[in-house]
């Protein structure tokens, strides 16, 4: 995301799978525009552990 998009969101959540899905839901209920940005494996790192393989972790932005 570009920096002068980046002053419109807030990041509020990284994650994947069902509880990302939760997440998005449940911000959008509650009115809120929402934005995922994936994550590059150098940003990962060793939290790259605690994803399975399957599943790419995103950046959860919001603005409302």
């Amino acid at each position: 995301m570009k920096e002068t998009e980046k002053s419109n969101w807030k990041q509020v959540y990284i994650g994947s799978g069902a509880h990302l899905d939760r997440v998005v839901g449940m911000y959008r209920e509650l009115g809120y525009e929402v934005k995922l940005e994936p994550i590059s494996a150098e940003e990962v790192g060793e939290c790259g552990e605690c994803y399975p393989p399957s599943e790419i972790p995103y950046k959860l932005y919001v603005r409302g």
